[in-house]
């Protein structure tokens, strides 16, 4: 019955899901293999880089070991909603809403759903904190 009414357990999960599954993503970016588009060529690829290393990568650590867990789950909110901003909505709102594409290359929450997942749990780790489990490096910026 314990298990049932953890909070704390549940925070470890969300912040493990969350980061576990960041890494992944930071690392294409990472690579350079997740072929970002053109409309981000203003965009200085070292600066790209350099984001992608802290919001992908730095953050998403920091969030699954609990030290400073809201700070990071902002850090990955404001990465994500940069991202989809100037990469997966491809410069244009209509994209989402746009049902003539063909399946495979998504449309509506098939080609969002992953970018949403990742803003909406980021928004949630930032508000109700890293819990008991962790290492609690932050004081209020942490739990």
């Amino acid at each position: 019955m314990g298990l049932l009414f953890n909070s704390d357990l549940g925070k470890l999960i969300l912040r493990f899901n969350l980061g576990f599954l960041m890494l992944f993503h930071g690392g294409e970016t990472i690579m350079g293999t997740n072929n970002i588009p053109a409309n981000t060529d203003p965009i200085p690829d070292p600066i790209i880089f350099v984001l992608a290393l802290l919001g992908e990568v730095i953050a998403p650590l920091l969030m699954m070991v609990g030290i400073y867990s809201r700070v990071a789950g902002f850090l990955v909110a404001g990465f994500m909603f940069c991202a989809i901003m100037l990469r997966h909505t491809f410069g244009d709102m209509n994209h989402w809403f746009n049902t003539e594409r063909p399946m495979a290359e998504g449309f509506g929450a098939h080609a969002m759903e992953a970018q949403l997942f990742f803003l909406c749990s980021a928004l949630a780790v930032m508000m109700i904190g890293a819990g008991r489990y962790g290492l609690n490096v932050g004081g209020k910026w942490n739990n």
